[in-house]
C-alpha cells in the first residue's frame, strides 16, 4: 500500500465523503499522512445570482476553506490551486447573502463562468429553493416600505380590476418605486409564481450553458422543468432533490433513475407511482447492470405505503441487519428520526437472490420511505 502513487490517493481522497476522510486521517501510512494535509486543504466554492439595489443581476462568490489560498479573489491561479482540493461546488439564488459576498465584476464574467465550467468537483450542487426567491423579495420590498402604512396587499386578480383606478401608463415606473418604498405592519403579496418565473427565466437565459454542467439540482418548483430535462440529458446529473415529480411522465424518472449517472432521487410526492415504476423495472431488468448502490426518498406520504405489500415487502430486524441501516445513515440525514420507531424490510429481486432493495421507513408528519437498491 504503501507504493501507491500519492496523485493516485488524492484521486481517491476526492471521491470520498467527509466522514471517510476524517476516518482515513488516523490511519499510520501515506494514505494517512496525505488524508490529513488534504483534510487542512479542503474547501468549497459557492456562486450566487443575485440583483443589487439597482436591479442588475451578478455573480457573487465565498470561499469557504481552502486555508492555504491566502488570495481569495477568484482568478486563474485560484481556480488552479481550488481544483487540487475542493470538495463541493453549489449555485444558489439568495437575497440575503449577496451582501456579504464578493461579486464578480461584469467584464470578468464571460472569463469568469468559462472556468467555473471547467472546476472539478466532487459535488456541484445546483439550488433553487423557491422559498429562497421567496424571501428574496420579500425582503427587498420590506427594506423600502415607510412606518405609517398599515396594510399592503398586491393581487394579479383580474376581476376587481375593472372596479379599481388605473395608474396611467406614464406614471407608472414612478409609482412603483413609490410603491417598494412602502412599509407596513402586514404585507399580503399573492405573486410568488409571477416573481419565480421572471427572475428564474431571466438567470437561466443569461447562463444555459453553465447551469447544464452541475451534477446535482434541487429544487420545488415546477418552473425547472425544462431545465431539469436539459440537464439530465447531459448525462452529468447523479442527484435529483424534490422535483415537481406530477409534472414529467413516470417513465423520465424511470429511465433517469436507471441511467448510469445517476445515483440519488428525492421527492415529496402524493402517490407511489413513480417508485413503484421503479421497482418494477427493477424487476424486470438484471440488477448487476446498475452503476451504483441508488437511493429513492420519498417524504410525506399520508398513509402507511400498504402498495409496498404487493411487490413483495417483507419486514426484517433493525438489530440483526446494523450494516444495513448504517449504509442509510451515511447516505440518508436520519438526525430528526427516532431510529427505534422505525422499521426495515426488504424487496427481493425475483431472480437474482443476491440483490435487493432495502426499505427504511419512518414518520414525522407523514411517512418517510428510504430506499436503497443493493
Amino acid at each position: 500500500m504503501e507504493s501507491v502513487p500519492a496523485r493516485f490517493i488524492e484521486s481517491v481522497l476526492r471521491s470520498f465523503g467527509e466522514v471517510d476522510r476524517q476516518l482515513l486521517q488516523h490511519v499510520s501510512s501515506t494514505w494517512g499522512q496525505l488524508a490529513e494535509v488534504y483534510w487542512r486543504k479542503r474547501g468549497s466554492l459557492k456562486i450566487l445570482y443575485d440583483c443589487d439595489d439597482q436591479d442588475a443581476w451578478h455573480l457573487y462568490y465565498t470561499l469557504d476553506g481552502f486555508e492555504h489560498i491566502k488570495r481569495r479573489n477568484l482568478s486563474r491561479e485560484v481556480f488552479r490551486e481550488m481544483s487540487k482540493s475542493i470538495t463541493s461546488f453549489e449555485f444558489t439564488p439568495n437575497h440575503n447573502l449577496s451582501r456579504h459576498w464578493k461579486m464578480i465584476d461584469a467584464d470578468d464574467e464571460d472569463e469568469m463562468v468559462q472556468l467555473l465550467m471547467r472546476l472539478d468537483a466532487p459535488e456541484k450542487k445546483l439550488d433553487f429553493w423557491w422559498n429562497v426567491w421567496k424571501v428574496s423579495f420579500v425582503t427587498m420590498v420590506s427594506r423600502e416600505m415607510s412606518k405609517s402604512i398599515t396594510l399592503f396587499e398586491f393581487t394579479p386578480d383580474h376581476t376587481l380590476s375593472r372596479h379599481w383606478k388605473m395608474i396611467d401608463a406614464d406614471d407608472e415606473n414612478e409609482m412603483v418605486q413609490l410603491l417598494m418604498r412602502l412599509d407596513a405592519p402586514e404585507k399580503k403579496l399573492d405573486l410568488w409564481w409571477n416573481v419565480l418565473k421572471v427572475s428564474f427565466v431571466t438567470m437561466v437565459s443569461r447562463y444555459p450553458h453553465f447551469l447544464r454542467t452541475f451534477t446535482s439540482l434541487w429544487s420545488e418548483t415546477s418552473d425547472i422543468i425544462k431545465l431539469c430535462k436539459k440537464l439530465v440529458s447531459t448525462g452529468k446529473l447523479w442527484e435529483i432533490y424534490r422535483p415537481d415529480a406530477k409534472q414529467i411522465r413516470t417513465n423520465f424518472w424511470v429511465d433517469y433513475f436507471f441511467s448510469e449517472r445517476c445515483m440519488s432521487l428525492c421527492s415529496y410526492l402524493t402517490d407511489l407511482t413513480v417508485v413503484l415504476a421503479i421497482i418494477d423495472r427493477w424487476k424486470h431488468m438484471d440488477p448487476r447492470n446498475l452503476a451504483f448502490k441508488k437511493t429513492v426518498t420519498v417524504y410525506k406520504i399520508k398513509y402507511f405505503p400498504q402498495a409496498f405489500v404487493n411487490v413483495g415487502m417483507t419486514p426484517i430486524p433493525m438489530e440483526s441487519n446494523s450494516e444495513i441501516v448504517e449504509k442509510f445513515r451515511r447516505r440518508i440525514n436520519l438526525k430528526r428520526y427516532d431510529l427505534m420507531s422505525m422499521s426495515l424490510h426488504r424487496i427481493d429481486h425475483p431472480v437474482d437472490r443476491r440483490s435487493s432493495i432495502y426499505v427504511l421507513i419512518g414518520y414525522d408528519d407523514g411517512f418517510d420511505v428510504f430506499m436503497l437498491f443493493r
